[in-house]
C-alpha cells in the first residue's frame, strides 16, 4: 500500500507574486492588487524547508501557465527554471510534488477564457509540455482546482474573471469546458508521461470544492439542498460517467468518462441549504464572524468532513486525496482544534471504508485570497507582508504531532460499498 500523503497546499498566484501575465493580475485591481504576494519565488528554499519541518511528505503547488508561456508558443526560461527548482526542491526534501495545472488563472492571451474552444486547445498543448518536462519527477497531478467555484464565481457572483453576474447559461458553459479540459488533460498525461519517461504512470484527478449541506427550515421543499448537492458532485460524477448535470440540462462529456485515478476534494464548511447561506457562500452577502465560525464567518463542522469523504467514496469508488482543508484564523485560536477534529473525522471516514490516501492542509503560508485580498489568514506560518518574514503559528506543532501519530489509530475495514452504506 502506498504511503499516506501528509502535506500542505499552495497555489501560484496566491504566493508567488508578480504574475503579471495572467487574467487575475488585471481583474484584481477592482479589489486588492496581489503585488509581491508572499514572494514565494524569492523564498522558495526556505518555504520548502518549512514544509518539510512539519514532518510532511507531500507538497501541493500550481504551475502558473502564464509564467512559463507569457505569450503563445513562447517559453520563459526563468519561469521554467523556477518550477524545475521547485520540483527538485520537493524531491530533495522527501516531499511528493502534487502539481495543479489550473488554479483559477489563465494567461491573458487566452481571449474568451474557458468559453473559447481555442483555450481548450492551448491548454491541451500546455499539458503535453508539462508531461514531457515534469512527468518524470511528478506522479500526482490535479488538472483543475475547484471548477465549480470558478464557474460560479466568474459568471454568477462576478468576483472572479471575467466578472459576469447572474449568467447561469455562461456558468454552465464554463463548467462544461472545464470538465472537458480535465478529460483532455487526463488523456494527454496518461499518453505522454509513459512515452517520455520510460513507462512511468501518473496519477491524475480533479479537485472540486465540496460543502456539507444541512436541511434548513428556510427551504422546506429542499430546492437549495438539491442545487448544493449538484454543486458538490456534478463534476466528479461526470468524470466517472461522462454525463455532466448542469443548471437546466445535462451535457455529454465523453472525454471525461473514467478519468479519475483519484478524487481530489476541498472541504472547508457545512452550511444550511437555504438561499441566504447560498448567497453568502457565493460572495453576494456578507456574514460577520461569530461563535463557531472562522474569520470569514465560515461555520466549522468536522462531522461534515467525515460525511463528504464517505459520500465521495460511495459515489466514485476511487481513492480520495484531500487537496485542501483549513481555516481562516489570524489569531490561531481555532486552528489547533480544527486540525485535531478534522484529522479525527478523516480517521473515522477511513474506518468506515473510505479510501482516503492523503491530507493536504490549506495552507503552508498566509497568502493572497483572491477577491478577499490579504485579510484572511489561512497559514500554518504567518506572513508579515511588509517584510516577508515567516513566523510559525502554534498550530504548526499540532500538525506535526498529528502527522507523527499517523492515520491508523482507528481500525480500518475493507473498502466495499457495504462498508460505507
Amino acid at each position: 500500500m502506498s504511503e499516506f500523503l501528509w502535506g500542505t497546499a499552495t497555489s501560484a498566484h496566491q504566493v508567488e507574486g508578480h504574475n503579471v501575465h495572467n487574467d487575475w493580475w488585471t481583474f484584481e485591481r477592482r479589489f486588492t492588487p496581489s503585488g509581491a504576494a508572499c514572494d514565494f519565488v524569492g523564498h522558495l528554499e526556505g518555504d520548502l524547508d518549512r514544509a518539510a519541518a512539519l514532518g510532511t511528505n507531500a507538497f501541493r503547488f500550481s504551475l502558473e501557465w502564464s509564467r512559463v508561456e507569457p505569450r503563445p508558443g513562447e517559453r520563459d526560461p526563468d519561469g521554467v527554471a523556477f518550477y524545475e527548482r521547485l520540483v527538485a526542491g520537493c524531491r530533495a526534501r522527501g516531499l511528493a510534488p502534487v502539481l495543479t495545472l489550473s488554479h483559477f488563472t489563465l494567461p491573458r492571451w487566452c481571449e474568451g477564457g474557458w468559453l473559447s474552444p481555442a483555450t481548450l486547445e492551448a491548454f491541451e498543448r500546455h499539458v503535453a509540455w508539462v508531461a514531457e518536462r515534469f512527468g518524470g519527477e511528478v506522479e500526482w497531478f490535479v488538472t483543475v482546482n475547484e471548477p465549480n467555484v470558478m464557474a460560479g464565481a466568474g459568471y454568477l457572483a462576478g468576483v472572479f474573471p471575467p466578472g459576469h453576474r447572474f449568467r447561469p447559461d455562461l456558468a454552465d458553459r464554463c463548467l462544461e469546458a472545464l470538465v472537458r479540459a480535465h478529460g483532455r488533460a487526463y488523456r494527454v498525461l496518461h499518453q505522454d508521461v509513459p512515452r517520455h519517461h520510460g513507462g512511468r504512470r501518473p496519477r491524475v484527478g480533479i479537485a472540486p470544492h465540496v460543502v456539507a449541506w444541512r436541511v434548513s427550515r428556510l427551504d422546506p421543499l429542499g430546492i437549495t439542498r438539491r442545487i448544493g448537492e449538484r454543486f458538490d458532485w456534478a463534476v466528479l460524477d461526470a468524470c466517472k460517467t461522462g454525463r455532466l448535470a448542469l443548471t437546466w440540462r445535462t451535457a455529454d462529456v465523453p472525454e471525461a468518462a473514467g478519468t479519475l485515478d483519484f478524487a481530489g476534494l476541498n472541504y472547508y464548511m457545512a452550511l444550511p441549504a437555504d438561499a441566504p447561506s447560498f448567497l453568502r457562500f457565493a460572495g453576494l452577502l456578507h456574514r460577520p464572524p461569530g461563535p463557531g465560525t472562522n474569520d470569514l464567518g465560515w461555520p466549522i463542522e468536522p462531522a461534515g468532513f467525515e460525511e463528504v469523504l464517505v459520500e465521495a467514496h460511495r459515489r466514485l469508488q476511487v481513492p480520495i486525496l484531500v487537496t485542501e482543508n483549513g481555516t481562516a484564523d489570524a489569531a490561531d485560536r481555532l486552528r489547533p482544534a480544527f486540525l485535531r477534529e478534522h484529522v479525527a473525522a478523516l480517521r473515522r471516514a477511513r474506518a468506515r471504508g473510505a479510501d482516503v490516501v492523503g491530507y493536504l492542509h490549506w495552507s503552508l503560508l498566509d497568502n493572497f485570497e483572491w477577491h478577499e485580498g490579504y485579510g484572511p489568514r489561512f497559514g500554518l506560518y504567518a506572513v508579515d507582508y511588509a517584510t516577508q518574514a515567516r513566523t510559525p503559528r502554534p498550530s504548526c506543532e499540532v500538525y506535526r504531532a498529528l502527522i507523527a501519530e499517523g492515520v491508523e489509530l482507528a481500525p480500518t475495514t475493507p473498502v466495499t460499498k457495504e462498508a460505507i452504506a
